[in-house]
């Protein structure tokens, strides 16, 4: 399974899982840190979490 989704035995891993959906992620940290950095760029150019437009106010 490894091999198949690029992952090395020592890699870092953030594991989810959903047991109501029988469910298990596994996130790979450079993943993690580019969908962080993305999240983390929408709010320099949004101003908001909450996308184009903002939140309620």
């Amino acid at each position: 399974m490894r091999h198949r989704s690029g992952l090395r035995s020592r890699d870092l891993v953030l594991m989810a899982a959903d047991p109501n959906h029988d469910v298990l992620v596994v996130h790979p940290l450079a993943a993690l840190d580019t969908m962080i950095t993305t999240y983390h760029a929408t709010l320099t150019t949004t101003g908001t979490a909450d996308g184009p437009g903002g939140g309620p106010r």
